[in-house]
């Protein structure tokens, strides 16, 4: 799947659905493909270290194939640690690449209800549970969770800022608000603080999604 994600970001030219659109622009940001994950913590247990490699690369290729195994490391490991965390987001991204809109509605509405969850674990789950609560033309319920989401995500990027964060931010409140203008705008923004940056993929995402805004600006 990860030999796809740049080929379909960069050559989709075709006028997308919604649901297509958040499809592309989770692929886009990384979000939906295992292999960008971050490495786990040294402090995970070295037991869940061994077998951590195994799960990623169960999910590294189809979601088909990740849900085939990872329900098994989550009874391994322990409810609520960094791996546990980890392991979950892979579970959602999953049900989401494969559109199982009931089991992912299932588990999201579950997870919403735990308020103890680090912040960007939270962040991506609102994400998740708004887009099965759009689907199911509970707007206004889907706002509510996307202005959760960006709430979070604002804090993060304030706390420790971050352009990707950042870019993270401008393309929920793409959903979120509607604002296609102000979003264009804080991407050129964003382009110009980032001019001298070597980062290739942070610059990949950025021009996809100053694509997305056009597209939308361009319709309305």
């Amino acid at each position: 799947m990860s030999n796809l994600v740049p080929h379909l970001c960069f050559k989709y030219k075709h006028p997308l659905s919604l649901r297509s659109l958040w499809l592309l622009g989770f692929m886009c940001f990384g979000w939906l493909n295992p292999a960008n994950s971050n490495p786990l913590p040294n402090f995970v247990a070295q037991s869940q270290q061994s077998i951590a490699p195994e799960i990623f690369q169960h999910c590294r290729f189809t979601g088909q194939r990740c849900l085939q195994h990872v329900d098994r490391f989550l009874l391994a490991a322990d409810p609520g640690s960094i791996y546990w965390y980890e392991l979950m987001l892979l579970k959602l991204d999953s049900l989401f690449i494969l559109q199982r809109d009931a089991q992912l509605y299932a588990l999201t509405s579950k997870l919403v209800l735990k308020t103890d969850s680090p912040s960007s674990f939270q962040a991506r789950l609102y994400i998740y549970h708004a887009k099965v609560l759009y689907g199911q033309q509970d707007r206004p319920n889907a706002k509510l969770y996307l202005q959760r989401a960006t709430a979070l995500l604002t804090d993060l990027n304030q706390a420790m800022p971050n352009p990707l964060t950042e870019l993270r931010l401008i393309n929920v409140k793409l959903y979120s608000d509607g604002d296609y203008q102000s979003g264009y705008q804080q991407l050129r923004q964003l382009e110009t603080k980032l001019i001298k940056s070597r980062d290739a993929v942070l610059k990949y995402d950025l021009y996809n999604n100053l694509g997305h805004f056009t597209y939308y600006l361009q319709r309305h």
